[in-house]
């Protein structure tokens, strides 16, 4: 595997992308990235054990993948605090819980977050002052999500809401069907643009 400790990797990379790792990420073999000053986008594609802490991680992040990860806890805790951080994919079961936290001051710099087939989350949880560059938000294919957060009524920068295969009821709670509002509605109603997307509609 690239990330080995006796094969360091350079502190001049830019960019990086482990993608297909056949056997699990260790989390001692990522702590090594916290060495790369200069990378700035991200892409890990395959297990990981464990996330390391965000001080093991490349201080100047601005673009984060993280794919098929199975991650069995929260990571929230951990990548809200890269400050730098602009730009995150969460896809194809990065994580294996029901729910996810955003919390109060987390992820300052974030202006785009997609979620894309994280298929066993349920509940999003975003606290008040969470997010508060966010704005373009990704939903897709997270079929057992039950509801847009309460907390999004809060981000004021938010201007685009995209919402992609999801089932037809979590869709129409965000609608306004026949001068009626859905019962979310009210959370996203300062949005600007609101899009209904099926992906996988023939």
């Amino acid at each position: 595997m690239i990330l080995n400790p006796s094969c360091p990797i350079s502190n001049n990379l830019e960019s990086l992308v482990l993608d297909e790792v056949r056997a699990t990420m260790e989390e001692t073999d990522l702590r090594q990235l916290s060495i790369c000053q200069h990378l700035y986008k991200l892409y890990l594609g395959g297990e990981i054990s464990n996330l390391p802490e965000h001080h093991h991680l490349p201080p100047n992040l601005t673009k984060l993948t993280l794919w098929e990860s199975r991650l069995r806890q929260d990571p929230m805790p951990i990548l809200e605090r890269l400050l730098n951080l602009t730009t995150l994919y969460l896809c194809s079961n990065f994580y294996s819980g029901e729910e996810l936290v955003f919390s109060a001051n987390g992820f300052p710099q974030l202006k785009y977050l997609q979620l894309f087939a994280v298929y066993a989350l349920k509940r999003l949880w975003v606290d008040k002052s969470a997010m508060p560059s966010l704005k373009h938000l990704s939903i897709d294919a997270c079929l057992s999500l039950e509801m847009v957060p309460e907390g999004l009524r809060y981000i004021t920068t938010l201007q685009i809401l995209e919402i992609g295969s999801m089932p037809n009821e979590f869709m129409q709670r965000l609608q306004v069907i026949n001068g009626i509002e859905g019962e979310d509605f009210y959370k996203v109603r300062h949005v600007p643009s609101i899009s209904f997307i099926d992906y996988w509609d023939g």
